[in-house]
């Protein structure tokens, strides 16, 4: 069995929907549909339940992904050992949004689990925020990125594997006349100042959250660049993702769920044709372990 099969049924396992999981693996859909029949032929049992509009795995299915989570990892650490010899040393340049929770609870098994398997790697993380990375990861300043995926930024030359959603909210403080809301609207925000967190080096996300209000026929009035305590007045607010399981952030801030808000994406960067080849282990190895 092809391990570039295994591989893209562990990814349609992941997004369970063929097109996402082709644009994934760079391939088209009716390829990756013959590749997940022929590892079904060759096992001879079903793999996924297939009607028009969802895509399920069967109780054997699932059992092959554990198996093939498994001959992914053990093929991956084959190839290093090959490739690189039984000592592996060097750098790894990693930045990322350490705000938020979820992102680190995602993130910081993985670097545990890599500094133990290969303790000659240093790894270095810069905290990235909401900064644009494009350009950083083009100049080797970072070798990976974990942070979010804005359609206003240009992916060419970059790989993403998408890991989790988080949904937008609102900083404000307890003297906003939203101080009591559980909950607020774009409209409701749109006639206060938005504060950008050093929004001279996030232009990608300032034009997101501006094409977010546009889609609802808003102009939002954005006020000067918000600092790093997050020190804004009572008609001000902040837009980030739910980047905390708590609402209150200090300094008498606390967020609230943006209801007709967005989603935002979170992803693991890097470049398409990456030079360090500790980086390319560390991301093969992540999305083996972690999906």
């Amino acid at each position: 069995m092809d391990v570039q099969w295994i591989k893209e049924f562990l990814c349609l396992t992941r997004t369970l929907n063929y097109r996402e999981a082709a644009e994934r693996m760079h391939m088209t859909t009716s390829t990756l549909s013959k590749h997940i029949i022929n590892i079904e032929k060759e096992l001879d049992t079903q793999l996924f339940v297939r009607d028009t509009k969802s895509v399920h795995l069967t109780d054997n299915g699932k059992l092959f992904r554990d198996c093939a989570s498994h001959m992914v990892r053990e093929y991956n650490s084959a190839i290093s050992q090959l490739s690189h010899g039984p000592s592996i040393s060097g750098e790894l340049h990693i930045g990322a949004g350490l705000r938020f929770t979820k992102l680190n609870e995602a993130v910081h098994p993985m670097l545990t689990h890599f500094e133990k398997k290969y303790p000659e790697v240093s790894i270095r993380i810069t905290d990235t925020q909401y900064r644009d990375y494009r350009e950083e990861l083009i100049r080797n300043t970072f070798d990976v990125v974990f942070s979010i995926r804005l359609p206003t930024m240009n992916e060419e030359g970059l790989e993403y594997h998408d890991l989790f959603e988080l949904p937008l909210c609102a900083w404000i403080t307890e003297a906003n006349r939203y101080g009591e809301n559980k909950t607020v609207t774009l409209e409701q925000l749109a006639d206060q100042n938005m504060r950008i967190l050093e929004k001279e080096r996030c232009h990608a996300y300032t034009q997101w959250l501006t094409d977010v209000f546009a889609k609802k026929g808003l102009v939002p009035k954005i006020g000067k660049s918000m600092n790093q305590a997050m020190v804004i007045g009572g008609d001000d607010y902040g837009i980030t993702p739910n980047f905390s399981p708590y609402d209150h952030f200090g300094f008498g801030m606390r967020s609230i769920l943006i209801e007709d808000g967005e989603n935002v994406t979170f992803s693991m960067v890097r470049k398409s044709h990456i030079s360090n080849p500790i980086a390319v282990l560390f991301c093969e190895e992540f999305k083996s372990l972690f999906g």
